[in-house]
């Protein structure tokens, strides 16, 4: 089991003695004591120590805590309690955590699928779940407490469907009133990293604060591609060949603030604001294209350049009240979020090196922008009937108004642009989603069940400024169930099976019909006449944590009738890629975690998953019928070793076999890396950390194929991914109090997270 050291300092033995502190005391390997404090005795502890006599010998007291928790539906990875989280992203630490696998262009999966959304202090962001990889792999590791993995979300919070939601926990532990913070600095050969993050409490109010920077040196990460092409049914341009550089320099800024008020003993206000801006330039130079004829003739060729700016700006603010009656589980809370994003990815292409090729412009100019806004409201009531029962109902709104504007304009002479006819896109997309919920939990002896149901009206469509474009609306109603069942050998000892239905409404991005050149070859294009997808899911997951040795093993099965499949086709040359409803997905999963404590300084922790994937599309909209399916899997494990001098050794590695998309498959990739870590200072608070990664090769090369009747294609990528560096972490202040949060918050996850044929998003 992967644990770190915490450690307790009080002043007064007598206190301790005398709340029986020789129980909490025992040593950790007697099969008669507990491994770890638990809270109340860690409160118990330091209200004795401080509040009494003065000036007397120091006494520390140390527990082991567990660096990664498992509950029946959720698992919780403490990046605080991870020494070698210094100096990473939170991208890097999603491949810690149980169940989530990142793969060589930094698509995040959760037990093999791409169907899950983000939160950050249990909120949505919209423009983070759409734009996951590229906000987190810029956010310095130390912006984040602990990352929560909800498996098996129900009616309450899994209303509008995702197969698992990521939370983002921002706000630290504390207890007491005053302060506490920490200030972090980490350089390598790709970024800077800097934050400081902090918390305070002064009576009824407690308050949570982080800054964070990350700048991406100039061409640190400037990665080889190749893309080759065989148009199957054309001899005379049967090959085409695209090689170049693509760089990334990218800046991140992030804010966020947190808080509670006691209002009363009854009584609790929060609230919280997030603000990220990611923004830099994306480039691609020395890229050239040729095309070949079957017997390896050149038929013509070009080079095309391309300098790009990318912005991603989001804002999340909440305030949520809740009152208790007095009896427990009895309360009522009242939500209310806004959210704010833009995604733009503008900029400029340049046509040069022609060779048998005569293209109507040289320059190419792209705008374009996605902005989405929305409300949402939230009521909650939950009461517990009896002592084995307990029921919660609640109510939600969510407006959403989404819009989205593309335009592509030509020149000769980089002076007068002019619009390209046909290219033009400018969409509002309103959405109106009115639900209820209600939720039942039962205990009797080891038995534990859940059922809920919620229903969901939903209103929603497109508006084109234009009148030559027709506006289209739909208007659906949805029911969707979810019930678990769980038997419980013993505290740490339990097996159980639910189902689920979930919906997935199209993203704007996936409406848009806008032509996106990802290169000019290749165009991605929404499909506005979408409709949201139903899956069902059947999960078994037994858990069995034992003192030295623990772990966790479940077993999905996952079915979609009416997927959003991302698809492609040619127009000439050029491929297409487009949404369809017309899937049917069906995969089988099995997923492992184990946790051993070797020693009492030596620990280990797997992750280790695998599925078969079986996908079908078919109908007039695809052109063909498509059919892919296989197996994949992924493996990771973490290895912590505490040496002596307080020094501590981390060593870490994964590998994955790919995965499987309509048209084809990833290809395999793998990672690993070591960290040296020492800490100084009183209390241990300054940490200095040694980091490496794919320290021993210059470029981890990925590789995507895609094929259809009339084309096979092949995209490779090699990003140089050897990272050394080195960071530094000051805590400072006492302060153990913590932001509280309601029971209840407002989680909006019905937004489809269906990826394109390529593995773009």
């Amino acid at each position: 089991m992967i644990f770190n050291r915490i450690t307790l300092s009080t002043s007064l033995l007598a206190a301790i003695s005398a709340i029986s502190a020789t129980s909490l005391l025992a040593s950790p390997t007697s099969p008669s004591q507990p491994d770890q404090l638990t809270e109340a005795q860690i409160d118990s502890l330091e209200r004795a120590a401080y509040g009494n006599a003065r000036n007397l010998q120091e006494l520390v007291v140390s527990a082991d805590a567990p660096m990664i928790k498992v509950a029946a539906n959720q698992i919780t990875y403490n990046v605080e309690d991870d020494p070698s989280s210094s100096g990473s992203t939170v991208l890097d630490l999603l491949r810690k955590v149980p169940m989530v696998s990142v793969d060589g262009q930094d698509n995040i999966q959760v037990k093999g699928n791409g169907d899950f959304k983000i939160y950050v202090n249990g909120r949505p962001d919209p423009a983070l779940s759409q734009n996951a990889s590229v906000v987190l792999k810029s956010m310095p590791a130390e912006s984040v407490a602990s990352i929560e993995l909800i498996t098996e979300p129900g009616a309450k919070y899994d209303a509008e469907g995702s197969g698992a939601i990521i939370n983002l926990v921002t706000m630290r532990k504390r207890r007491e009133t005053g302060y506490n913070g920490a200030v972090n600095l980490s350089v390598d050969n790709r970024n800077l990293q800097t934050g400081l993050n902090g918390a305070m409490k002064i009576n009824r109010l407690n308050l949570n604060a982080g800054v964070n920077y990350a700048h991406g040196w100039k061409d640190a990460r400037k990665a080889k591609i190749s893309d080759r092409t065989l148009y199957l049914n054309n001899d005379n341009e049967h090959s085409l060949v695209e090689r170049g550089f693509n760089s990334q320099n990218i800046d991140f800024v992030g804010i966020d603030l947190g808080g509670s008020y006691d209002l009363s003993s009854s009584d609790l206000l929060t609230f919280s604001a997030n603000y990220y801006d990611v923004f830099g330039d994306v480039r691609t130079t020395d890229q050239t294209t040729e095309m070949y004829s079957a017997d390896q003739t050149l038929q013509w060729s070009y080079s095309r350049n391309s300098d790009l700016h990318m912005k991603y700006r989001g804002v999340t603010t909440q305030a949520a009240y809740q009152h208790e009656f007095g009896r427990a589980d009895n309360y009522l809370g009242v939500s209310y979020m806004f959210s704010f994003s833009n995604v733009g990815l503008p900029g400029v292409y340049t046509y040069g090196d022609l060779n048998n090729y005569r293209p109507a412009f040289l320059y190419q100019r792209n705008s374009n922008s996605r902005i989405a806004r929305e409300h949402t409201a939230q009521i909650d009531w939950a009461d517990r009937l009896n002592p084995h029962a307990k029921i919660e109902v609640g109510a939600k709104g969510i407006f959403r108004h989404n819009s989205a504007f593309g335009l592509t304009e030509t020149s000769n002479d980089l002076l007068l642009f002019a619009p390209l006819a046909d290219t033009e896109v400018n969409l509002r997309q309103p959405q109106n989603i009115y639900a209820l919920y209600a939720q039942y939990t039962a205990n009797y002896g080891n038995f534990t069940g859940q059922a809920g149901l919620r229903y969901e009206h939903t209103r929603m469509g497109i508006r084109y400024p234009e009148e030559s474009t027709n506006d289209f609306t739909s208007t659906l109603n949805d029911v969707v169930p979810n019930a678990s069942l769980t038997y419980s050998f013993s505290p740490a000892h339990s097996l159980t099976a639910s189902y689920s239905m979930r919906i997935s409404r199209p993203s704007i991005e996936q409406l848009n019909p806008y032509p996106l050149e990802l290169s000019n070859t290749r165009i991605q294009q929404g499909n506005p006449d979408l409709t949201s997808e139903r899956i069902n899911k059947v999960s078994i997951t037994y858990n069995n944590f034992g003192r030295a040795l623990g772990g966790s093993i479940t077993a999905d099965y996952t079915d979609s009738h009416n997927a959003i499949s991302a698809y492609g086709y040619l127009d000439g040359i050029r491929m297409i890629q487009t949404y369809a409803n017309i899937g049917h997905n069906r995969t089988a999963a099995l997923n492992l975690f184990l946790m051993w404590s070797a020693t009492n300084n030596l620990r280990f922790s797997l992750n280790a998953g695998g599925n078969y994937t079986d996908l079908k599309a078919s109908g007039e909209l695809a052109r063909q019928t498509y059919s892919n399916h296989g197996f994949s899997g992924n493996l990771n494990l973490n290895v912590t070793w505490n040496l002596p001098e307080k020094f501590e050794l981390g060593a870490f590695g994964g590998c994955s076999s790919g995965s499987f998309s309509l048209m084809g498959k990833s290809g395999d990739y793998h990672y690993y890396g070591l960290n040296l870590s020492r800490t100084f200072l009183k209390d241990d608070s300054l940490k200095l950390t040694l980091n490496a990664m794919n320290c021993f090769e210059k470029y981890t090369t990925f590789k995507n194929t895609i094929a259809s009747t009339d084309f096979i294609t092949t995209n490779s990528w090699a990003n140089p991914s050897w990272t050394v560096g080195v960071s530094a972490t000051w805590n400072f202040g006492k302060n153990q109090a913590g932001v509280k949060n309601v029971n209840s918050s407002i989680i909006n996850d019905d937004i489809s997270n269906a990826k394109s044929s390529t593995g773009v998003n």
